[in-house]
């Protein structure tokens, strides 16, 4: 998690002359402290044609499961072309270097929607407003290097122990020319992983193996 701690991010969101220099050179010293977002907006389009009353006498019957009497006489609620539903609108927020962040509110709130539009996850519609890196825009190539991104759901191999996924995950993503049994037992000892590394995953729905603390730090 980052931020930053004062208002000033709303006057440089506008900075291009930041020096991004070589990622994998960075020390603890330079690695970006900060991690901001101004006037975030994410709209996505209706499609046209959907018929609400349609929808919901389907539903019914699903539910039911017997036949729904005569269709009213209503008139078909369809939208129109090039209409936008907004589901983030001017969001603005900071997150500091080595400070957890609490999210919180109710189911549909748009928690997990400022997430995947922060981390780059969202594919459809429109993401507006600046992502700032230490207060300059955020370059997805550098990004990709500097963070991870833990969705809600754990996709982890059942039959894995949790250091075989490590060592799996670092055999697909690191060079042969880097250290990678020094990076996984770094990482193990980083995510407080070594007391569980030999323990098989296991199907979460069934009560098996990782508890869930140790699952989401191995994701």
């Amino acid at each position: 998690s980052f931020s930053m701690s004062t208002p000033a991010v709303m006057e440089i969101s506008g900075k291009d002359n930041c020096s991004k220099g070589n990622v994998n050179e960075k020390t603890d010293t330079d690695w970006p402290q900060s991690l901001s977002v101004v006037d975030l907006c994410y709209d996505v389009p209706v499609k046209r044609g959907v018929n609400i009353l349609k929808k919901c006498r389907k539903r019914l019957v699903r539910f039911s499961g017997n036949a729904v009497g005569k269709k009213p006489e209503v008139q078909d609620l369809k939208v129109e072309d090039n209409v936008k539903l907004r589901l983030l609108h001017k969001v603005s927020a900071c997150f500091s270097r080595g400070r957890m962040t609490c999210m919180m509110g109710t189911s549909g709130a748009g928690k997990t929607t400022l997430m995947d539009c922060i981390a780059g996850y969202k594919t459809g519609g429109t993401v507006h407003g600046d992502i700032l890196i230490d207060g300059c825009k955020k370059d997805e190539k550098i990004w990709k290097k500097i963070s991870g991104y833990a969705e809600q759901n754990d996709i982890l191999n059942p039959y894995l122990t949790a250091l075989e996924t490590v060592r799996f995950t670092a055999e697909c993503r690191l060079p042969k020319t880097k250290d990678r049994q020094g990076i996984i037992d770094r990482v193990l000892t980083l995510m407080n992983l070594n007391d569980w590394k030999n323990v098989i995953i296991g199907r979460e729905v069934d009560g098996e193996g990782l508890p869930k603390h140790a699952r989401k730090r191995l994701t």
